[in-house]
């Protein structure tokens, strides 16, 4: 199993980073370092890494409460009836991200998606 993000995860994290505006979250979503993957034939967990003397999330900057963070759907021939993602975290912290299909499979390598 590779030890690094794959285009998919990267293009999500990249997503996150377009799309809310806390400078924090921008901050540990650049930084964060991939530490493992659970594939689970629906979806994957993505375990992040993110140095802990950045400074926490500013909930009230991205206009949600707290965790999950709502990411892009994702469009591919690999995810049954599209998919989505989530973001995951504790404490101000992302600590994973969340990949799932909306039907009944998500391939364990996906390469050709688009996001929305």
């Amino acid at each position: 199993m590779p030890d690094e993000f794959n285009a998919l995860e990267k293009a999500v994290l990249e997503w996150y980073a377009q799309h809310y505006g806390d400078p924090a979250l921008i901050a540990q979503l650049r930084s964060a370092s991939f530490q493992q993957r659970t594939w689970t034939k629906v979806g994957s967990y993505v375990a992040l890494d993110v140095p802990g003397v950045l400074a926490p999330i500013d909930f009230s900057r991205i206009g949600t409460p707290g965790f999950p963070i709502n990411g892009p759907r994702i469009e591919s021939e690999g995810i049954a009836h599209g998919g989505g993602s989530l973001l995951w975290g504790n404490n101000g912290y992302i600590t994973q991200i969340e990949l799932y299909a909306f039907g009944s499979f998500f391939k364990e390598t996906i390469t050709d998606f688009v996001l929305a």
